[in-house]
């Protein structure tokens, strides 16, 4: 008789995924329009602005933030470490349209903001 194989954790210590965007300390990102995608950013440290739509969020450790296609935003790190986030590209079919979430108490509300 055979021994069952042990399944493999996900993760182990050498295996920890990294944050795979850091912006420095007072830096901000170009004006950027994803087309054809969205994405999510999930803030790992760091402290932040996103703008999208003519609404601005605050940004910290644990916050995920849903950029749909076509709608242009602006990522700004305003702490004095990096703005370290992992971020989760998904491709959009066409004539996709995104709904919006509007997430959180008492908190800035834009487009795909949700409290973690």
């Amino acid at each position: 008789m055979r021994p069952i194989p042990r399944k493999r954790a996900p993760f182990s210590a050498t295996s920890i995924p990294t944050p795979t965007r850091r912006l420095p300390p007072q830096a901000s990102t170009q004006p950027t329009r994803l087309d054809g995608q969205q994405e999510i950013y999930f803030v790992e440290s760091g402290q932040g602005t996103v703008t999208a739509g003519g609404q601005t969020a605050e940004l910290y450790r644990n916050i995920a933030v849903l950029m749909p296609a076509n709608l242009e935003f602006t990522i700004k790190s305003t702490g004095d470490q990096p703005l370290a986030m992992y971020v989760i590209n998904e491709p959009t079919p066409p004539g996709f349209r995104p709904e919006f979430c509007h997430a959180g108490q008492g908190r800035e509300q834009a487009p795909g903001y949700v409290d973690g």
